[in-house]
């Protein structure tokens, strides 16, 4: 009986293919992929790193300054004389925005009065991720940007916090306290005393990919270290009001500028120093250049017949007169190469060291102060804190012209006597003088503690100043 034989079931057909032959390709397309791999790594680890880390830190790392909250300035009784509020960074991402930067930089320039064409450089930049677009931006204005931002549905502009420096009494106290520029200090104390208030910066580091932070990539923040307030001796009121009786005066008077110092005769606290013309720390630029400063500190005058009370007080603390000393004064004395006159026509005077103060005779404290030698009486005048500057902490101060006993001449030491061949400016005059209010003794460094430094953060009781006003 013929039999007809299968096909062994377990033998591979052609049509299934060897597996050998599928392992060999398998393990072929293997090597080829890695040796690509091997290739682009030793290309970045071998042949040229640094730039290849350099751009993907360019193109992925986001360093940006998270800014310290400044101090406030304060008067004596806690008033904020200048402050800090809330604003806003506006940012861009070039990545996001170089596709609409024309549209941007339009909408940009108009809101907030910027350059269009740096705008538009900034919007465009490659290989960044991260541009400031404005700087201390009003919270409210940033709010409205965005709102214009999201209904023209352009993309890529975001805002972070950033205080702007507020002046809340306007002129009160400019002179004083000074201004900001946009990123530091341009005067007063804001300037004096930047380290004091500034505080330290902070920084936030974090890896962005196609405009959001990488969950797992390198994050970090270093958070900011706020500043420290700065109390003064100011009273706000009070100065409110000598910036108006002052600006009154150089307006009755015509004339160019005026000061006016208040001073606690028991202390040398300094309550008051006002200037006129001023100008308004919110606007400084909208005032002249000349106006920006403090004419009480920075300016320097004869001190003309106040001075006179200065050189009566040496004599009677060096034993040469009292008040009941008899002068005979006459109408004209002859000194040197220049006569010396009265600011009043009389005839020979009989009048006691009170009448000569009194009557602000010009002669007559010249006749007194033969009494002193030019060294002694320099002496004293160097007492009162003439030719020293009171070193309050306003820059700029001008310390004043005192001759010293080598350059004084006979002449100019007759008419120093009398307020003439020397300088002073406001608040050092005021300082000296104060020395007769607080019945012949001189505060410690008068004028000094105008501003109280206080240590540590913000919330706690700190250490004065040794200078500084008790609390």
């Amino acid at each position: 009986m013929p039999t007809t034989s299968r096909p062994d079931e377990s033998r591979p057909t052609g049509r299934r293919g060897s597996p050998v032959l599928r392992l060999r390709i398998g393990l072929l397309l293997i090597a080829v992929v890695l040796s690509f791999f091997a290739a682009r790594l030793l290309q970045l680890q071998g042949l040229d790193p640094k730039s290849y880390a350099d751009m993907a830190d360019a193109k992925d790392v986001v360093e940006m300054t998270l800014p310290a909250a400044r101090g406030d300035i304060l008067d004596r009784n806690g008033v904020a004389l200048a402050g800090s509020v809330n604003g806003r960074m506006i940012i861009a991402d070039p990545f996001r925005t170089a596709s609409k930067a024309p549209e941007l930089a339009t909408l940009l320039s108009n809101e907030l009065d910027l350059d269009y064409f740096e705008t538009l450089e900034k919007l465009r930049k490659e290989n960044s991720r991260f541009q400031y677009i404005a700087r201390r931006v009003p919270a409210a204005d940033a709010r409205e940007l965005l709102d214009k931002l999201a209904k023209a549905k352009l993309k890529g502009i975001s805002t972070e916090d950033e205080p702007i420096r507020d002046y809340p009494a306007g002129d009160v106290a400019a002179n004083l306290v000074g201004f900001m520029g946009t990123d530091e200090p341009l005067a007063g104390f804001e300037r004096s005393f930047d380290a004091h208030l500034s505080g330290k910066d902070g920084e936030s580091r974090y890896t962005q990919g196609f405009g959001y932070r990488v969950p797992l990539a390198e994050n970090s923040t270093v958070a900011p270290v706020d500043g420290d307030d700065l109390r003064t001796t100011i009273d706000r009121d009070l100065q409110w009001y000598s910036q108006k009786v002052i600006a009154q005066a150089v307006e009755d008077y015509r004339a160019k500028s005026g000061v006016a110092v208040v001073m606690d005769s028991r202390t040398g606290e300094l309550l008051a120093v006002a200037d006129a013309p001023t100008f308004n720390a919110n606007k400084p630029l909208e005032s002249d250049e000349d106006d920006l400063g403090s004419r009480a500190f920075n300016d320097v005058f004869e001190p003309g017949s106040v001075q006179k009370v200065l050189t009566a007080a040496a004599l009677v603390d060096a034993g040469k007169v009292t008040a009941r000393t008899r002068i005979k004064v006459p109408a004209q004395l002859r000194r040197q190469d220049r006569p010396i006159n009265d600011w009043f026509t009389h005839g020979v005077l009989r009048m006691t060291m009170a009448g000569v103060i009194a009557q602000s005779s010009n002669i007559g404290t010249v006749l007194a102060a033969d009494q002193l030698d030019k060294r002694t009486l320099h002496r004293y005048l160097s007492g009162f804190g003439l030719g020293l500057p009171t070193d309050v902490g306003v820059r700029g101060e001008a310390r004043g012209l005192l001759p010293s006993p080598e350059q004084m001449t006979a002449q100019n030491k007759d008419r120093i006597a009398f307020g003439q061949s020397l300088s002073v400016n406001a608040v050092q005059m005021t300082a000296a003088v104060n020395t007769i209010a607080n019945g012949g003794v001189r505060v410690p460094e008068p004028g000094r503690g105008l501003g109280d430094h206080r240590r540590g953060r913000r919330g706690r009781q700190r250490p004065r100043h040794p200078h500084a006003r008790g609390q």
